[in-house]
């Protein structure tokens, strides 16, 4: 429900967190609430169309080309049309998102170390997602990305 047949958008307007005081009580059983990991690098709408990789920041900058040998890693995605949200990070030693690292990285000349952690699916293969519930659509994303494995540059963040 909620998804409908329509052609990729140009841009989609990323949803940004909002910081509230307190996290919701649950009270309205109504609502379901997600609790997603916030990244500490650039947020990043993937835009696949045929084959072809555009990585564009949140002010609808298209930065592809910057971003190293990550493009690539989306061409093994098992789609032909996509939008995928997410953050492209780069992890200490831990695992930690580092945003001076990410600068490094880019000032570098990126290579290898940038990963996509992907947590929303905007556009599929001729569908349009942005009504579809948000439950729906991270299933739908995970199912797709599941393929990758775990050294995959692209992970799917729950």
């Amino acid at each position: 429900p909620g998804a409908f047949k329509a052609p990729m958008l140009a841009r989609i307007e990323p949803q940004l967190a909002t910081q509230v005081p307190k996290p919701p009580d649950g009270g309205d059983t109504r609502e379901v609430w997600l609790h997603e990991i916030k990244f500490d690098g650039y947020r990043t709408m993937a835009h696949l169309t045929e084959g072809a990789v555009k990585l564009i920041t949140r002010g609808g900058i298209d930065w592809t080309k910057r971003y190293g040998d990550l493009p690539h890693a989306f061409a093994k995605l098992p789609c032909r049309d996509a939008i995928v949200d997410g953050e492209i990070v780069v992890l200490d030693a831990k695992g930690i998102s580092r945003f001076a690292l990410l600068q490094d990285a880019l000032a570098q000349g990126a290579g290898s170390k940038l990963h996509f952690y992907a947590f929303d699916l905007l556009h599929l293969d001729g569908w349009d997602l942005t009504k579809a519930p948000l439950v729906r659509r991270k299933a739908l994303l995970a199912q797709m990305l599941s393929g990758l494995g775990a050294n995959s540059a692209i992970q799917f963040s729950d």
